[in-house]
């Protein structure tokens, strides 16, 4: 069964936000699975971090929200990876490898975001979903739906299993952050229906014990969260200032009004979502009509 347990991965202190600065000093390997081309780094510490680099995707805004919510997580005793800043130099030499490589380190030379890389960890796929316990998986559903997190799917789970544990990564679609940061506002329905097709979404869910651990935090809990936000990624995007009393008050009212998750699974469950046959479908009849019109490319 996969659970919470099993992976002796570090976890430190929730109340310590101190950040601590890891230095890159070789270049291991590319992830060219993600569309995101996230590096795997050796840092000055002697381990090796999966880095999701700056200047790629939209870069120090995922940043930020991976930081937020990987840290929230653990301060919910969900299965998040430690957050850490890791400092690429501007005279790092990867040594030999292609240019698209290179140009991406020389763009994200500065502190970029990264978890500790474990060489054993695999993707949680369609066929393991089912072994989840139970109260796991609910507690991880739900805290996605506080979240609004639209980016996990049957198959693209942004789960990991290291040692028979499951591990929670790529929190960068995670909308209330995003909103909490950039503002603007999102369509409601329209982002339920991306988290209905969640892979542990269940029709009968209880939320109640997760939204009184989740009010329960202190206040402070949250401000001292967003204080632990690396100071220049926040001095990149804004006024860094104003930005860290945004997110503070955005994260603290959603915390303090969870209740409304309620009223998000009563909506879940009458909302109609596309199953994956049905968009292929509908996009077959699109591409029919064009071609009927303008012949085939």
């Amino acid at each position: 069964m996969v659970k919470n347990e099993g992976c002796r991965l570090e976890h430190s202190d929730h109340e310590n936000w101190t950040i601590t600065m890891i230095r890159a000093v070789r270049f291991e390997q590319a992830i060219r699975a993600s569309s995101s081309l996230p590096l795997v780094l050796r840092g000055d510490d002697g381990h090796a971090y999966f880095v999701k680099m700056k200047a790629s995707g939209d870069g120090l805004i995922a940043s930020v929200i991976e930081w937020l919510a990987f840290k929230l997580g653990r301060l919910l005793d969900l299965p998040t990876l430690e957050p850490f800043a890791l400092h690429i130099a501007d005279d790092f030499s990867p040594g030999d490898i292609d240019a698209e490589i290179a140009d991406l380190l020389r763009a994200s030379t500065g502190v970029n975001f990264a978890t500790r890389y474990y060489t054993g960890a695999v993707p949680l796929q369609k066929p393991h979903f089912a072994q989840v316990d139970r109260q796991l998986a609910a507690r991880i559903f739900l805290f996605d739906l506080f979240l609004l997190n639209i980016d996990r799917t049957p198959d693209n789970s942004n789960f990991i299993v290291c040692n028979d544990a499951l591990y929670c990564i790529d929190f960068a679609a995670s909308l209330l952050l995003r909103q909490a940061i950039a503002g603007g506002h999102n369509d409601g329905l329209g982002q339920l229906r991306q988290v209905k097709r969640h892979p542990f979404y269940a029709h009968q869910l209880a939320p109640f014990d997760f939204i009184r651990q989740l009010q329960s935090l202190p206040d402070k809990q949250i401000i001292g969260l967003v204080n632990s936000v690396p100071e220049v990624w926040l001095s990149e995007i804004g006024i860094s200032e104003l930005l860290r009393m945004r997110i503070a008050d955005h994260l603290l009212a959603a915390k303090n009004n969870a209740h409304v998750l309620r009223d998000k699974l009563d909506l879940l469950r009458v909302l109609v979502v596309e199953t994956d046959a049905q968009r292929a479908q509908k996009a077959a009849k699109h591409r029919s009509r064009f071609e009927g019109k303008f012949g085939k490319l």
